[in-house]
């Protein structure tokens, strides 16, 4: 499990990235979700980086693809040719 509260944004305008299940027994998985969080953070700050997409990407990754898709920045994401 994982947590990310996003109803503090209306309170506080913040949001808050809470507890992963991973931090104590699977150390690749606590670091995709830091990378993860860190993505949101710098896109909220109007940081849209180029992206490669990958077929096997993870969860993380492939939820990536999905917000970028829903704003609108599919031109960001690059496909490697064959």
């Amino acid at each position: 499990y994982h947590g990310l509260n996003l109803h503090s944004y209306w309170f506080r305008s913040t949001i808050e990235f809470r507890y992963h299940s991973a931090v104590l027994h699977h150390i690749d998985d606590a670091m995709q979700w830091i990378i993860f969080s860190q993505f949101l953070v710098e896109m909220s700050q109007g940081h849209i980086p180029t992206i490669h997409f990958h077929n096997n990407g993870n969860k993380w990754l492939q939820t990536i693809y999905v917000i970028y898709h829903a704003l609108g920045y599919s031109d960001r994401i690059k496909f490697f040719s064959s």
